[in-house]
């Protein structure tokens, strides 16, 4: 069983590392004014909610650590960077 669970995880976060590659901007942007919410950002809220949840599954948090890993690697990743545009 903790071998599914370890393959499961590997597979959703990876999963979710190519999901948010290939949606990055595809997809609208969350902002308030001028801010920008960087999908690092949400995506750590939501792995901090499945920490408090019971029924969270492992595949889960497996897509949401992938999308929050894959956010971190561009340049403007820091949530105080303000865009003008």
């Amino acid at each position: 069983m903790v071998y599914a669970d370890l393959f499961m995880f590997s597979f959703s976060l990876i999963a979710g590392f190519a999901a948010a590659k290939f949606l990055t901007g595809r997809v609208p942007e969350i902002k308030f004014g001028r801010f920008h919410l960087h999908h690092w950002l949400w995506a750590t809220m939501i792995l901090a909610g499945l920490a408090f949840w019971d029924g969270a599954q492992v595949w889960m948090i497996g897509l949401m650590a992938g999308t929050a890993i894959e956010g971190l690697t561009y340049d403007d990743w820091s949530p105080f960077i303000e865009r003008n545009d």
